[in-house]
């Protein structure tokens, strides 16, 4: 079994449509919106990626898969990571798309995390017709001339305010002192740019 863990700003229809099939050919495949992301669990604390990995051990232990095989992209590679963590038991090997033991490699990279870490304090304290109607002026109008409705429909389910969370989080991610205890088969795939 492949549990589809998705990145940052997207949700598992968006990352991986594409992949559903063919890998339905081989394996059951298992995808989810995490926190705040699509139709994500919704919650007023704090986005933790801890929490995104207990809810994707959670959901397996609902379907009653007893091994999976987390394939993760991006925010959802570190996921993957942390249910191996925190859930090695269910973890049966690891592929991790795009996707770093931490992302604050540079002094342009701290700052964009510093302020994704303010935006996400404004947006808690801001409601939500108001985060609504900034994510349809700031984002979406300028995607709609490139992505499809379907696409549109999928971004604009997400709750702001715990995606900015979980920009902040991803900038406080680190796991270099623990991911080179992997003991179970991993892979990785390395993305390039046109």
């Amino acid at each position: 079994m492949v549990l589809l863990l998705h990145g940052w700003t997207a949700n598992a229809d968006l990352n991986f449509f594409t992949c559903y099939r063919p890998l339905g050919e081989h394996f059951r495949v298992v995808a989810i919106d995490h926190r705040g992301h699509g139709r994500g669990i919704r919650t007023r604390k704090a986005f933790r990626l801890e929490d995104c990995a207990d809810d994707a051990a959670a959901l397996c232990d609902l379907l009653g898969i007893r091994r999976a095989i987390p394939i993760g992209y991006s925010m959802g590679g570190t996921i993957a990571q942390l249910m191996w963590r925190r859930h090695p038991q269910l973890v049966q090997g690891l592929v991790l798309g795009a996707t770093s033991a931490y992302f604050r490699t540079s002094r342009q990279e701290q700052l964009g995390f510093i302020g994704l870490g303010g935006l996400a304090r404004i947006a808690r304290l801001t409601p939500s017709q108001a985060r609504s109607w900034a994510l349809h002026q700031f984002y979406l109008k300028g995607k709609a001339a490139t992505w499809e409705p379907w696409a549109l429909e999928q971004v604009a389910q997400h709750d702001w305010r715990m995606v900015l969370e979980a920009g902040k989080a991803i900038g406080a991610y680190d796991a270099r002192t623990w991911l080179a205890e992997v003991d179970v088969p991993a892979s990785t795939i390395v993305t390039k740019t046109k």
